[in-house]
């Protein structure tokens, strides 16, 4: 086995990344963390954790006389951003929300962690350089129906 060593780290790198991301889910139940990035003098980008789900933001209002670089915010007040209604839903894989001064998007927390096991458990498959024409249809295939299915949500 070649590399195993450097199999074994990708792959507890990446457990490591989806316990972080399963506490950050649980967490969101309580409250909403979001980290703020100064991109230029009107406009920042956001990070942060919502109930069930991560959300990043580029926004364009000004984030006031603040001079810091970055800043932290823990809300267990609202556990929303600013600009989401009460009753918004984060239904199917991915949600992404324009607003005249924002651009928002979000991934449920069970997405990203379903992901990064998956890309953890990679470097254990058994690859080969050769492919039959049988290995290279299903494999259209797949990627057909993932993408009619993008398509199919986005609407």
């Amino acid at each position: 086995m070649k590399h195993r060593k450097l199999r074994i780290a990708w792959s507890v790198a990446w457990g490591i990344a989806a316990l972080l991301i399963a506490s950050l889910w649980v967490r969101s139940c309580w409250n909403v963390d979001l980290i703020n990035i100064r991109i230029g003098q009107t406009s920042h980008l956001s990070l942060g954790s919502l109930p069930g789900a991560c959300a990043g933001n580029l926004s364009n209002l000004d984030a006031g006389d603040n001079e810091r670089s970055w800043w932290y915010v823990i809300d267990t007040e609202s556990r929303r951003i600013t600009g989401f209604d009460d009753d918004q839903e984060f239904a199917g894989i991915w949600g992404r929300f324009e607003f005249d001064w924002a651009l928002a998007i979000t991934l449920p927390d069970w997405f990203m962690i379903v992901t990064a096991l998956a890309i953890s458990a990679v470097p254990w498959l058994a690859w080969s350089c050769r492919f039959s024409v049988r290995a290279f249809l299903i494999a259209t295939t797949l990627v057909a129906v993932g993408l009619g299915m993008i398509v199919w949500l986005a609407r």
